[in-house]
């Protein structure tokens, strides 16, 4: 009965351990790409938590990268969304990427276009800011230029501009009432 235990204890230990390797190999190794990757699959899971993508996002059949940089399409050469794909699917999912390094960070920008195939319509945009520091791997996620630290992120659909007024329009005064 105690051996049967100590293995089971041994064995739920080990499962442990190679989660934990399969999560942070990346920050160990400083590989760059595989830092990328994880910090990507982290924000689609905070997205996913916060149910900021829409439900067409589970039916996705073909994934276009659009590499806005030459140094962008050597990334995508190396690093590919953790997004799946379905067969059967009914849309495209469109993903602009573009990066650029400062003095701590390389940043990246990545657009989500979902466009339904049948229609050419877009169901769903959404820009993301990712930062990875050179040594640890920080992530810093915004929404559209918007630093949004420790809160839920905020997806919509594509924002409006706002209405311009016309000056030479008159407008009636809120006391005239009209009979």
């Amino acid at each position: 009965m105690g051996r049967i235990f100590g293995l089971t204890i041994f064995l739920f230990g080990l499962v442990i351990v190679v989660f934990l390797y399969r999560e942070l190999a990346p920050f160990w190794s400083k590989d760059k790409n595989g830092m990328i990757y994880y910090l990507w699959k982290q924000d689609i899971e905070k997205l996913l938590l916060y149910q900021k993508i829409p439900k067409e996002w589970q039916n996705i059949k073909t994934i276009e990268y659009i590499p806005l940089s030459d140094s962008a399409k050597t990334l995508l050469e190396k690093v590919k969304a953790p997004i799946r794909t379905h067969t059967d699917g009914e849309y495209t999912l469109q993903i602009g990427v573009d990066d650029w390094q400062d003095k701590e960070y390389l940043n990246l920008l990545v657009q989500y276009h979902l466009i339904d195939s049948k229609t050419g319509n877009t169901v769903w945009e959404l820009d993301r800011n990712l930062k990875v520091k050179a040594e640890t791997a920080l992530q810093n996620t915004s929404v559209s230029g918007t630093p949004q630290p420790d809160v839920s992120p905020s997806a919509s659909p594509k924002p409006q501009a706002p209405r311009q007024s016309n000056p030479s329009r008159k407008r009636p005064s809120p006391s005239r009432t009209h009979r």
